[in-house]
């Protein structure tokens, strides 16, 4: 990952690597979060973070859980 990360930032990109809910040492900031893996908790998670980082518009990359964040999200899906 680092390596396309580096390739991507050599070609102008700003590239940002977030971990997925539950994997590694995330916690969850509110007790009102959604608390599972569900594509919906996972695409509202990539919408935090792109307000948190105050980004407007972004690409987005995803790989296995990831890629299920990204194709609901692509494919026109609405959160609740």
């Amino acid at each position: 990952m680092a390596r396309r990360c580096a390739r991507l930032n050599a070609a102008g990109y700003r590239t940002v690597v977030p971990e997925l809910r539950g994997a590694c040492g995330t916690r969850f900031l509110t007790a009102d979060a959604i608390r599972d893996g569900s594509a919906v908790a996972l695409v509202q998670d990539a919408i935090d973070l792109a307000d948190a980082l105050e980004v407007e518009r972004f690409d987005f990359i995803g790989h296995d859980w990831g890629a299920r964040r990204g194709a609901r999200r692509l494919h026109g899906h609405t959160l609740p």
